[in-house]
């Protein structure tokens, strides 16, 4: 980058700029915030920094480290941590549950969603417990098209999480809800 355009960019103000982007073209906004939700939702970019460190850690042609991305300049770094391609438990591990958890990771993120709609809806304090901090997270991400599917890492073990807790807590919530409207009936054909 040149120093004209490098200082250039660090004169403008950004909070200015993004909204001077969403007066102008609302729909391309909404179109961004769209697909970097989609990422805290587990689908993968294109390119994927999540996918180039985990290529770079079960390839066994990849040479030197497998710590830094192969186009990095850091030869010092490289050596200290080069290592010779060779199959291990490790890569076993990953080649076989990576497709898995990707998938579970988008079902607890539809889960999560689900959950934090109902949560609200329904004034659950134990659904928006369980759902609140992954979504707001999300959303802010999101809203400031802070779409790099590292940033949304911090997500992906609370949507797996989210796939276990929010079962059971939302069929007690659909429970509780059920004999609320149920004793509501009651008294209404009481009086």
């Amino acid at each position: 980058m040149s120093p004209a355009v490098a200082e250039r960019l660090h004169s403008l103000d950004g909070k200015r700029l993004l909204r001077e982007v969403i007066a102008t073209n609302p729909r391309a906004y909404l179109t961004a915030v769209s697909r970097t939700a989609l990422v805290f939702a587990g689908v993968q970019p294109r390119p994927s920094e999540n996918e180039l460190f985990l290529s770079n850690v079960r390839s066994l042609s990849v040479p030197g480290s497998k710590c830094v991305c192969p186009d990095a300049d850091q030869p010092a770094f490289a050596r200290t941590f080069a290592q010779s391609g060779h199959r291990t438990p490790l890569h076993y591990v990953l080649k076989i549950f990576t497709p898995l958890y990707s998938a579970l990771v988008m079902l607890g993120s539809m889960l999560t969603l689900i959950g934090f709609v109902a949560g609200v809806r329904r004034a659950d304090p134990a659904l928006l417990a369980c759902t609140a901090v992954p979504v707001a997270f999300a959303a802010a991400h999101a809203a400031l098209l802070l779409g790099t599917d590292r940033f949304a890492m911090p997500v992906f073990p609370l949507a797996l999480l989210n796939l276990v807790v929010l079962g059971p807590v939302l069929a007690r919530s659909a429970r509780v809800a059920g004999e609320i409207r149920e004793e509501i009936a009651v008294g209404a054909l009481g009086t």
